[in-house]
């Protein structure tokens, strides 16, 4: 019992490890006032600027992945 475990362990590791690895490709560019980003099938990379919450008058730029 235990060692069916550990293999499945094994074998949801590299799966995992696998689907981290794979680089995945825009199928849209898109530009939207000052956002600029790339969809993918399931993540979008995002990246902008707003305003700061402690100094309005200064702007933060901020940037990430996110799932569609």
């Amino acid at each position: 019992m235990i060692m069916k475990v550990k293999s499945l362990v094994a074998m949801l590791s590299t799966v995992m490890l696998a689907a981290c690895t794979t680089e995945s490709t825009p199928s849209e560019v898109f530009v939207r006032q000052d956002l600029l980003g790339e969809w993918t099938v399931n993540q979008v990379a995002y990246s902008g600027e707003m305003p700061n919450p402690l100094n309005p008058s200064a702007l933060m730029q901020f940037s990430g992945l996110g799932t569609q």
